[in-house]
């Protein structure tokens, strides 16, 4: 999939702020404690090797951890800036006026504050179908954002999302729009592990999660 394809440091920064940190730290000590001696046991020039990394570890060390404490300090001010984007929402107009990108931040932060653990796609597109991967207690929920004002989504997304809920082993599937979706979309989702979030449903969870 494509999110086998990036990098660590782009994913950290998708990722919740503390854990650039801990590895920041992990790498920090890492290297101040046992770089000098892991060297030295270099034949040869092993003793030269330890003398100099012993000399600058912890130079060595600050240089190492800077990218993860750079990605930390980038995905807090993303998530304060999600927390903003939801707290001035004031209708469902100012949801249909986000761009595609806001529209699934909003979508994360609405189910973040809900007590889900929550990892979006960082990158362009959906993954597979997939926006957003939800857990709780244990369980997989699938995610898709459909900012759709202007027409119904239609029972074609919901029926495709729910191959895609088989295929991943997920618990459910969850379709969120910023309107309405047609009464086969609703047909067809009763009964099984799919919930359908229209645009009234999303005004209410996030007056709950303001509350």
């Amino acid at each position: 999939m494509a999110r086998k394809q990036e990098s660590l440091f782009a994913v950290l920064v998708w990722c919740p702020w503390w854990t650039g940190a801990a590895l920041a730290i992990g790498v920090w000590a890492g290297i101040v404690f046992m770089l000098p001696g892991a060297v030295a046991d270099f034949p040869v020039v092993g003793r030269q090797l330890g003398q100099a990394a012993e000399r600058n570890r912890f130079l060595l060390a600050t240089l190492a951890a800077a990218p993860f404490l750079i990605c930390s300090w980038v995905s807090w001010r993303n998530g304060r800036r999600k927390r903003r984007l939801l707290d001035r929402r004031d209708g469902i107009a100012s949801i249909r006026a986000l761009s595609w990108r806001e529209f699934e931040e909003l979508v994360a932060e609405a189910f973040r504050r809900e007590g889900y653990r929550v990892l979006e796609n960082s990158k362009a597109g959906a993954d597979g179908g997939i926006d957003i991967r939800l857990r709780k207690d244990g369980q997989l929920y699938l995610v898709q954002c459909k900012n759709w004002s202007s027409n119904r989504v239609g029972v074609g997304v919901v029926r495709e999302m729910v191959g895609v809920m088989v295929d991943a082993g997920a618990a459910g599937v969850i379709i969120v729009c910023s309107g309405r979706f047609t009464r086969d979309a609703w047909a067809f989702a009763r009964g099984k592990a799919v919930r359908l979030v229209d645009g009234r449903a999303l005004m209410g969870m996030i007056a709950r999660a303001r509350r």
